[in-house]
């Protein structure tokens, strides 16, 4: 089946996702509820003791944004960039092209198929692994009964919204009266947005169009624009990845321009995969 390859392929996209997801909710455990780096014992017996503080709330709410920042760029970088045209069946497919689905020589497939699955599993990644991670963590300090589970909950409550939250809530009932279904679907989006950009590159730098040619270049800057635009405008730089210091909800509008974006992207590929014969 055509997905078994695709799956080969990313193996190892997959492999860091799940260590970034898992990182990312130790991390946030260890920001808001440990004494120290080192303070181990924050996973079963111990916690800081610390009062909730609304900066712990803003970790909690955004980590997932930046975990799907970082499988987005990670599942749209290209695998074996190489210069040079390969031939495939009589057609000459462009390296960067040919390095990510070299396995197309033997194993012919529709070219929607080439283009839409590694989308789909791609998305797929960035929706769910993040979700996984912080799940896994839950679930770990429920069974151990682990103090610092409760005080999680107590940040959470500092959200807008969980308020008027009965004594003793669980922490998936804080976040589900907070809408943090929002907020992971704002996360979800700003990591479509950023492996769009990393994918479309080995399409675009292929384009008859100048500007698309150039557009390609912009994956370069990429490490940099968010440091850049956070210096020039924090409230620019929010917008982009969704995220509020107030810890105001992303509106839908917001959202569904991210997804938008992300889907005229992809959608731009589909034009020069047919010039290319992919």
């Amino acid at each position: 089946m055509p997905i078994r390859s695709f799956l080969l392929l990313y193996r190892a996209r997959f492999a860091f996702a799940a260590v970034a997801s898992v990182f990312v909710a130790l991390a946030v455990l260890f920001l808001t509820s440990a004494e120290s780096p080192t303070d181990f014992g924050v996973l079963w017996h111990h916690f800081c003791g610390c009062p909730p503080d609304p900066a712990d709330a803003g970790i909690l709410l955004n980590a997932s944004t930046f975990t799907c920042f970082c499988i987005g760029a990670a599942m749209g970088l290209g695998l074996g960039a190489a210069g040079g045209a390969q031939a495939n069946h009589g057609n000459t497919v462009p390296g960067m092209v040919y390095g990510e689905m070299r396995f197309l020589l033997t194993r012919p497939m529709r070219r929607t198929t080439v283009l839409l699955l590694p989308i789909a599993i791609s998305a797929a990644a960035i929706a769910l692994f993040p979700a996984a991670g912080l799940l896994l963590l839950l679930g770990w300090l429920s069974l151990v009964h682990a103090p610092a589970l409760q005080h999680l909950v107590d940040i959470a409550r500092l959200i807008p919204g969980a308020e008027a939250i009965g004594p003793h809530p669980s922490l998936l009932t804080v976040l589900s009266a907070t809408h943090y279904a929002r907020y992971y679907a704002a996360s979800v989006s700003v990591g479509l947005c950023i492996f769009g950009i990393y994918y479309v590159q080995r399409w675009w730098i292929h384009s008859k169009s100048k500007w698309l040619r150039w557009a390609s270049l912009v994956t370069f800057l990429m490490p940099i624009l968010p440091g850049f635009l956070f210096a020039s405008s924090p409230r620019r730089m929010g917008w982009l990845v969704l995220i509020s210091p107030t810890m105001t909800q992303p509106s839908l509008l917001a959202i569904s321009l991210h997804v938008l974006f992300a889907a005229v992207a992809l959608a731009s590929c589909w034009r020069i995969a047919q010039r290319l014969e992919v």
